[in-house]
């Protein structure tokens, strides 16, 4: 297929665990994409918004109360305008089939040429395991299974969501009964691509390039 050069915005999806913030930071890091994750969105108004932006945001990262879509899109606009980037990763899952569709319809409008998916394919199991380490540092964000962030030099934390088995088989069953039925508004014009998540990182990064490269994009 010939190469177009097209402006793409790709939503990484998968169960909690799978590796959705890890794929897209490699994907911003190597293949020059902007990020919007879908935490740090929400940490970020909450830091430098407005109050009344301000005091959404924390209800949403504090679980209280589920953002708006209104709400969800002023915050992706504010991240357009602070990244200015061609080409666009998104890491988080869409709350439901009506989100998926407003937030796909909002980036087609706002001069992205396609909305791809990459849908991050984890065994129950797996996931299990991978949370029972997964911590993260409060001031930067980033998660991963070590106990002390070198960037921020200071000991990492169990997430505060992940500390009830309840919540965590909550959220594994949600991936499967609420996100994945989402989904359908891709395929055709809006590519979507299923991947194993139990590979090494830097072979799902291989994985991804092979396939924007089949669909017409580097």
């Amino acid at each position: 297929m010939s190469k177009t050069y097209f402006r793409l915005a790709l939503l990484v999806v998968g169960p909690t665990g799978s590796g959705k913030t890890t794929l897209s930071r490699l994907i911003e890091t190597s293949l020059g994409y902007g990020r919007i994750g879908g935490g740090d969105l929400f940490r970020r108004a909450a830091m430098q918004a407005t109050d009344s932006m301000r005091r959404k945001a924390l209800k949403a990262i504090e679980g209280g109360t589920a953002a708006s879509n209104a709400f969800v899109l002023r915050l992706y606009r504010r991240e357009l305008l602070r990244l200015r980037a061609r080409n666009i990763v998104i890491d988080g899952n869409p709350r439901d089939s009506v989100q998926t569709e407003a937030i796909v319809s909002f980036l087609l409008r706002n001069g992205f040429d396609k909305v791809a998916c990459i849908v991050l394919d984890l065994p129950i199991a797996i996931a299990r395991h991978r949370l029972a380490l997964r911590r993260i540092c409060v001031l930067c964000g980033r998660q991963s299974s070590d106990t002390w962030c070198a960037t921020c030099n200071r000991e990492t934390e169990r997430r505060s969501d992940d500390s009830s088995p309840e919540a965590l088989e909550s959220k594994l069953t949600w991936f499967a009964t609420g996100v994945l039925p989402a989904l359908t508004v891709f395929g055709g014009d809006e590519p979507v691509v299923s991947l194993d998540a139990t590979q090494p990182p830097s072979d799902l990064l291989a994985s991804v390039a092979t396939w924007l490269g089949s669909v017409g994009h580097t």
